[in-house]
C-alpha cells in the first residue's frame, strides 16, 4: 500500500482522521491507518486517533475483509518500497525513546532504523522491483550530482596572458601545474618483482649497481630512465629503470647506488604517477626552449619536431591537398559502405581530417584499408592509440588481408607488448619488432645463447667457491652492523645516564619544594614566606616536577628497553660472526679474493660480449624501424621513442577522444603530410586527475571538442573535414537502440548482422536485454580504503551467472564490466582461475576498444551510507562523463547485454531523465527481468558454504538454498563459523552494544585460548548511535574489557562497514551490524567461501594508509597508530585535509598523522 499521507504532520493526521470518520470515507481511512503504523516517534500521540479509526472500520463488515487483504500487501510493499525510505528519512530526525528510567532524546543514525511492527506468519513474498520511466510526474527523485571543480588558473600566469600563448606553451604550463598538484597527494603505482640478481658491479664506467628483477605484475606502464623507489625487506632505496623486457618472461633492470648483494629477495617497485607527465612536459619544453629552473639534470634534447603542423591540428586549420585520387571499387574489394568511402576520400584530399567512429561501425576495417592504400603509394604511416588493444586490432586487420606483401616483407611493424592473442600467436614473427629482428638476427641470437650457457656453467661450476666468497662478505657486513649496534648502545647508555641524573636533580628539587610548602602552609618562612611563592603555587610546582619525573622515567624505560634489545641483537650477531669465522677458518681470504676476482672478470667479459650483441640486435631493430612502411604503437611510446621513430607522411591517432591533448600534439608533430584523428567523442574522455578547472580545460578535454569540429548539442552541425561512420555491425539492434537516441541523436543505424549464434542458457533465454534485479535480496555496497566501491552480493550473482553461461554456452565470449575497480578485484577473488581464463573482467575503461558476445554490466550501487549515486550513474546529458562511460559499457555487447542492478535503490536514487534510468526502463519493457535469488540458487548452500568446514546439517532450522540469509538466520550461522576459526577473526560493525557483545564473548574467549587472533573495527564512542551518545562511559568500559581479553580494537569516526572475516577464506558481508543488531529491522547478509576472499576484503576495508599485508593474522593487527603524547590508542578520522588520528582520550591533545610514502 502506498503511503498517501506520508507528508502530513501528526496534528494534521488527527484533524484529517476526524474529517474522514465523519464522512465515512473508509477507503482513505485505510491509508491513514497504514500511515500511523510508521509513526513511531508520535505513536503515543496518535494512539487515540488510531483507536477511533479502527472502531470506525469495524462498523463495516465488507471493509474488514479489505483490511486483511491490504495488510498482507503492506507486508510485501513495505519491505520493497517504504522501509528504505523510512530508514533514510529518519537519519536526520530526532526520536524520543521511552525507557523505564528516563526519556532520552537522540539522533537516529541510518543503521538504527525502525519499521512498523507487522506480524508475519510463514514466508513473505518479495517481488522484483519495477523501475519508473522518466516523466514530469517523477518528482521524488534527486537531482544529478555534479562534482564541483574550481578554476584556480595557471600558476604565475594571468588568464589573459595564458590565452595568448601557443598551444605548446599552454600544454607545458598546464602539465607543470598538474605535476605539482599530483606530487602533493603522493600518488604512486607499484609493480611486484620476484627475487633478483646483480648483473653489473659498480665500477668507473657503470655509475652504480645494475640488478635484474623478473616482474610478477604487468610492467607495461613503466618506461626506461624513470625514477623509481625499490622496497625490499623493509629497505627503501632510490634507482632508475635501465631496461625493460616485456612478454611471458618480463623483467626490469634497475640501477642503484646501493649494493644489495649478489642475489636479493622479491619486493615492490614504486613509480610516481607524475613520471609520465614529466617526460611529456620536458619533451615539449625542449622543443620550445623551456626548462624547469630547479631541474639540474641534462633533460630532453630538441628533436626538431613539426610543432607548426601540430598547432594547426589543435586549431583545425586544415588545407586541401592537390593529389589525384586513384579509383577503387570499394564495395567489391573491401565491402565498404558509403560513410566509410566518404571518410577515405576526405582523408586523401585534406592534410587534417577527423573520423567520428561510433562503436561497431567498422572503423578498424576502414583504417586498415587506408593504411594499405598509403603503403601502395610508398608513404610512411604511424598508427598509434591510447591502448595496445586498439593498435593490435588495426595491425591484425592488415595482417589478415590476403597476400599482403608489406606484412610478409616485415614492413608493418608493431612496437610494444601485443595484447591480441590472434596477432601474437599467428603473426609474431611477421609484425612484431622482436619477431622481425629475430629473423634478421639469427646468428647473433645463437651467439648470445652460447655465451649465456657458458656463463651459467661458470656460475654452476664455481657455486661452492662463490658461496664461500659471499660468506666472507657477509661476515664483513655483520661485523660492520655489530659496530653500529655497539655505537647505538653507547648512545642509549649516555642518554639513560642523563635521564637518571635529571630524575635525581628533580627529586632533590621536589624535596626542597615540599619542605618550603610545609613551612609556608603553617604561616612560617618569615618575610620570604610573605613575598615569595604561596603554598598553592608551591603545590603546583611540586605537581609539575612530578610530571617531569614521570616523563623522564618513561623515556628512561624506553632507553632501557632499547639497550636490552641492542644487547640481544649484539649477542645474536656475535654468534653469527663466530659461526662464520669457524666455518671459514680453513680458507685463505686472499686466495679466495684472487680466485673470485678471476671468476668475476671472466663473467664480466661474457656480460660485455652479450651487451655488444644486444646492442647489435638493437641496431637491427632500428634498421627494421627505419625501413618500415607502417609503425604501430601506443601514444606513450610514440613520444617516448620519438627520436627512434623518425618522421612519417601520415600519422593516424585512433581512440583519440580519450587521449590527452599534449600526447596527440607530440604524435601529430611527427607528420609531414597528413594527420588523421579517429575516435568517438561520445565515449571516454582523457583521464586528468585535477581539482583545477584551468588545467582540466586543457588536459581533460577531448580533441574533437577543442578543435571545434562538431556541435555537441546538435551533431548535424559539423566541420567539412569531419566524417561520421553511421552504420554499426556489432550490436544487436535492441542493444544499439539503447544508445542511438540519447548519445547519437538517432544518427547511428544498424546494418545487417552476420551472427547465427543461439544462446542455450535457460536463464537468459533469447532476450538480448536482461536485468538481474538484486533488490529482492537487500544488497549492501561499501566504500573501500581507496575510494572504490564493492558489493559482494552482486559479485556472487555475477560469478554464478558466468559459471552457468560458461557451461551452457562456452562458445560465447563474456565480459564482466563495472564502474569501480574494487568490484572487479572482488569478482576475481571469488572466482576460480579456470573460469577467469575464459572471461574478461575489469572497469569500463579497460573495455575501451574491446567487444564481447555477452556483456554483464554490474552497477554495484545498492543500499549504503551514501545518499546519492556517483556521476558515473546519474548522468542526464550525453556530453557528461557518466553518460559516455555507460555508452562504452553498453556498446561492448554484441549479442546480449545483462545489467545486475538493485532496481529498488536505483529507482529512488537515479535522477529523472538520467541515461541509466531510461536504459533500465527500456530493458525492463523490451527485455527480461530476473530475480537475483534464482541466480544465487544456481550454487547451492551445500556447495557454496561447505567448501571449508561449514556443516549446514548442524543448524536446527532449514537453510535456504542460497549463500544469502536474512536477519533471523544470520547469527546461528555466524556463531558456527566463529567456533571453527583457526587463524583470525576480524569484525567490522557500524555500531556496538553490550548485549550483543556479551552474547559473543564466550565464543571469542574460547578461540583466543586456541591461539586465534581477534580484531574489532568499531565506530568511535561519539558516533556509536544512541548507546554512544546516551552512555559514553559504558562504551569506554566495553572497549576496555574487550582489550583486556586480548582483542585488538581499532575505532573509526562514522564507520559504516558491516563485515565478518574468518581465517583467509570466509566472509560475511551485508547490511546488518554484527555487534549491535537488535532485531528491529529487515536486513540481509551474504557469505562467500573462496580461497583468499577474506584477504581481498580485508585489503578493501583497510585504511588507505595501511600497507599491504600478506596474511589474515597480519590484517588482524592494529592499524591506528598510538598517540604521540600519551601513547594510548587513537581514532581514525577524516577532515577536508585528509585522514588524521586524534587520541581516544578527550583530555589529551595528541594527534597522529599519516606519513605519506
Amino acid at each position: 500500500m502506498r503511503r498517501k499521507y506520508i507528508k502530513l504532520r501528526a496534528k494534521e493526521i488527527i484533524a484529517l482522521a476526524e474529517d474522514l470518520i465523519s464522512k465515512k470515507d473508509y477507503e482513505n481511512l485505510l491509508f491513514l491507518e497504514n500511515e500511523i503504523q510508521f509513526r513511531r516517534k508520535t505513536a503515543k500521540l496518535l494512539s487515540p486517533t488510531l483507536a477511533n479509526i479502527k472502531d470506525a472500520l469495524k462498523n463495516k463488515n465488507e471493509i474488514i475483509e479489505e483490511v486483511h487483504k491490504l495488510s498482507k500487501k503492506v507486508q510485501n510493499k513495505i519491505k520493497e518500497n517504504n522501509d528504505i525510505d523510512e530508514k533514510l528519512e529518519l537519519k536526520s530526525k530526532k526520536i524520543n525513546i521511552e525507557s523505564n528510567e528516563e526519556k532520552i532524546e537522540i539522533d537516529l543514525d541510518i543503521d538504527e532504523r525502525t519499521e512498523p511492527e507487522i506480524k508475519t506468519t510463514g514466508n513473505t513474498k518479495i517481488d522484483i522491483h519495477k523501475i519508473r520511466p522518466s516523466s514530469i510526474d517523477l518528482i521524488d527523485t534527486p537531482n544529478a550530482w555534479i562534482p564541483k571543480i574550481i578554476d584556480r588558473g595557471i600558476k604565475g600566469i594571468s588568464s589573459d596572458e595564458f590565452e595568448k600563448k601557443s598551444w605548446s606553451e599552454k600544454f607545458y604550463y598546464s602539465l607543470d601545474d598538474l605535476i605539482s598538484e599530483l606530487k602533493k597527494t603522493g600518488s604512486t603505482q607499484s609493480i611486484e618483482v620476484l627475487p633478483g640478481k646483480l648483473i653489473q658491479e659498480n665500477d668507473i664506467d657503470s655509475d652504480g649497481y645494475l640488478y635484474l628483477f623478473p616482474t610478477k605484475t604487468s610492467a607495461e606502464e613503466i618506461f626506461e630512465n624513470a625514477k623509481v623507489y625499490l622496497t625490499i625487506s623493509n629497505v627503501r632505496l632510490e634507482g632508475r629503470i635501465a631496461g625493460i623486457t616485456l612478454g611471458n618472461k618480463s623483467s626490469i633492470q634497475i640501477k642503484t647506488e646501493k649494493y644489495l648483494g649478489e642475489k636479493t629477495e622479491g619486493g615492490r617497485i614504486f613509480i610516481d604517477d607524475t613520471a609520465m607527465y614529466e617526460s611529456l612536459r620536458d619533451l615539449i619544453g625542449a622543443e620550445i626552449g623551456l626548462k624547469k629552473s630547479s631541474d639540474k639534470t641534462k633533460g630532453s634534447i630538441a628533436l626538431g619536431l613539426n610543432f607548426p603542423f601540430a598547432e594547426k591540428l589543435i586549431k583545425n586549420e586544415y588545407e586541401f591537398i592537390e593529389e589525384s585520387l586513384e579509383k577503387f571499387n570499394y564495395q567489391k574489394e573491401e565491402q565498404l559502405n558509403n560513410s566509410q568511402i566518404n571518410f577515405i576520400e576526405n582523408v586523401i584530399k585534406t592534410d587534417i581530417s577527423y573520423l567520428w567512429g561510433p562503436p561497431g561501425t567498422g572503423k578498424t576495417k576502414t583504417l586498415a584499408f587506408l593504411i594499405n592504400y598509403f603503403c601502395q603509394k610508398n608513404e610512411r604511416t604511424l598508427i598509434c592509440s591510447n591502448t595496445n588493444m586498439a593498435v593490435d586490432q588495426v595491425i591484425l586487420k592488415c595482417a589478415l588481408e590476403k597476400n599482403n606483401k608489406f606484412i610478409k616483407d616485415g614492413k608493418v611493424v608493431r612496437i610494444g607488448k601485443v595484447f591480441n592473442e590472434e596477432l601474437n600467436n599467428n603473426y609474431y614473427q611477421d609484425v612484431t619488432i622482436d619477431g622481425i629482428s629475430e629473423k634478421r638476427s639469427k646468428e647473433l641470437l645463437e651467439e648470445k645463447s652460447a655465451l649465456m650457457n657458458k656463463r651459467q656453467k661458470l656460475e654452476i661450476n664455481n657455486e661452492k667457491f662463490l658461496e664461500i666468497y659471499n660468506r666472507f662478505l657477509e661476515t664483513d657486513r655483520l661485523i660492520s652492523k655489530q659496530k653500529q649496534i655497539l655505537k647505538k648502545g653507547k648512545d642509549e647508555e649516555s642518554e639513560a645516564q642523563y635521564n637518571e641524573e635529571q630524575i635525581n636533580i628533580i627529586s632533590l628539587k621536589i624535596d626542597k619544594l615540599i619542605e618550603k610548602y610545609n613551612i609556608r602552609k603553617n604561616g612560617g618562612g618569615g618575610l620570604r614566606g610573605l613575598i615569595g611563592r604561596s603554598p598553592e603555587t608551591l603545590k603546583k610546582d611540586i605537581e609539575k616536577n612530578k610530571i617531569k619525573i614521570l616523563n623522564f622515567k618513561e623515556i628512561l624505560d624506553k632507553n632501557n628497553l632499547k639497550i636490552k634489545s641492542l644487547l640481544e641483537k649484539n649477542h645474536e650477531l656475535k654468534k653469527l660472526i663466530e659461526k662464520n669465522k669457524n666455518e671459514l677458518k680453513n680458507y685463505d681470504r686472499s686466495e679466495i679474493n684472487n680466485k673470485n676476482k678471476a671468476i668475476v672478470n671472466e663473467i664480466n667479459d661474457i656480460n660485455a660480449k652479450i651487451q655488444i650483441i644486444e646492442n647489435d640486435i638493437e641496431d637491427v631493430k632500428q634498421v627494421v624501424i627505419n625501413e618500415a612502411r607502417v609503425i604501430g604503437t601506443t601514444l606513450t611510446k610514440t613520444y617516448l621513442k620519438a627520436s627512434d621513430l623518425n618522421t612519417f607522411e601520415n600519422v593516424i591517432i585512433d581512440e583519440a577522444s580519450m587521449c590527452m591533448l599534449p600526447a596527440i600534439f607530440l604524435a601529430g608533430s611527427l607528420s609531414e603530410k597528413r594527420i588523421i584523428i579517429c575516435g568517438d567523442f561520445s565515449q571516454l574522455s582523457p583521464i586528468c586527475k585535477t581539482n583545477n578547472l584551468a588545467v582540466k580545460k586543457i588536459l581533460g578535454n577531448n580533441i574533437f571538442d577543442v578543435a571545434n569540429v562538431i556541435d555537441l548539442k546538435n551533431q548535424n552541425i559539423r566541420s567539412d573535414n569531419l566524417s561520421m561512420l553511421d552504420t554499426q555491425y556489432r550490436m544487436n539492434p535492441s542493444i544499439c537502440s539503447l544508445i542511438s537516441d540519447f548519445m547519437y541523436d538517432n544518427l547511428l543505424l544498424s546494418g545487417k548482422l552476420n551472427s547465427d549464434k543461439i544462446l542455450n542458457s535457460s536463464i537468459l533465454q533469447s532476450f538480448p536485454l536482461t536485468i538481474i534485479d538484486t533488490s529482492t535480496m537487500i544488497p549492501f555496497s561499501s566504500i573501500t580504503n581507496t575510494g572504490s566501491k564493492i558489493n559482494p552480493l552482486n559479485a556472487l550473482v555475477a560469478r554464478n551467472l558466468i559459471k552457468e553461461l560458461n557451461k551452457s554456452d562456452p562458445e560465447f565470449s563474456i565480459g564482466y564490466c563495472v564502474p569501480f575497480k574494487g568490484q572487479a578485484k572482488l569478482l576475481r577473488a571469488i572466482t576460480s582461475k579456470d573460469l577467469l581464463e575464459n572471461i574478461s573482467a575489469g572497469t569500463v575503461h579497460s573495455f575501451q576498444g574491446d567487444e564481447k558476445d555477452i556483456i554483464i554490466y554490474d552497477t554495484v550501487e545498492a543500499i549504503s551510507n551514501n545518499f546519492s549515486l556517483g556521476p558515473f550513474l546519474t548522468a542526464t546529458h550525453k556530453w557528461s562523463e557518466g553518460a559516455k562511460l555507460l555508452n562504452v559499457a553498453i556498446s561492448r555487447a554484441k549479442e546480449h547485454l545483462i545489467f545486475i542492478a538493485d532496481l529498488a535503490t536505483l529507482d529512488k536514487k537515479l535522477p529523472n531523465n538520467s541515461f541509466l534510468r531510461n536504459v533500465l526502463f527500456t530493458c525492463q519493457k523490451q527485455g527480461n527481468v530476473i530475480d537475483a535469488r534464482s541466480i544465487v540458487n544456481l550454487t547451492s548452500i551445500g556447495e557454496e558454504l561447505a567448501k571449508s568446514y561449514f556443516q549446514p546439517s548442524s543448524i536446527n532450522f532449514e537453510l535456504p538454498n542460497t549463500g544469502h540469509v536474512n536477519e533471523d538466520q544470520f547469527f546461528p550461522l555466524l556463531y558456527q563459523d566463529l567456533n571453527n576459526a583457526e587463524e583470525a577473526i576480524i569484525i567490522f560493525s557500524g555500531f556496538f552494544t553490550p548485549k550483543r557483545i556479551e552474547e559473543i564473548i564466550p565464543i571469542l574467549q574460547d578461540r583466543i585460548s586456541k591461539g586465534v587472533v581477534i580484531k574489532f573495527v568499531l565506530p568511535s564512542n561519539d558516533t556509536n548511535g544512541s548507546f554512544g551518545k546516551a552512555q559514553p562511559e559504558a562504551c569506554e568500559k566495553v572497549i576496555k574489557r574487550l582489550r583486556s581479553m586480548g582483542i585488538v580494537i581499532d575505532q573509526r569516526v562514522r564507520l559504516h562497514q558491516k563485515a565478518v572475516l574468518i581465517d583467509s577464506d570466509i566472509i560475511w558481508h551485508g547490511s546488518l551490524n554484527p555487534l549491535s543488531y537488535g532485531g528491529r529491522t529487515l536486513e540481509s547478509m551474504m557469505t562467500c567461501r573462496e580461497k583468499g576472499v577474506a584477504l581481498q576484503l580485508a585489503e578493501n576495508l583497510a585504511l588507505k594508509s595501511t600497507s599491504k599485508r600478506n596474511s589474515i593474522r597480519q590484517w588482524a593487527e592494529k592499524e591506528n597508530p598510538e598517540c604521540p603524547i600519551c601513547k594510548k590508542a587513537t581514532i581514525s578520522a577524516k577532515s577536508k585535509y585528509g585522514f588524521y588520528f586524534p587520541c581516544e582520550d578527550k583530555k589529551c591533545s595528541g594527534k597522529a598523522t599519516i606519513k605519506r610514502f
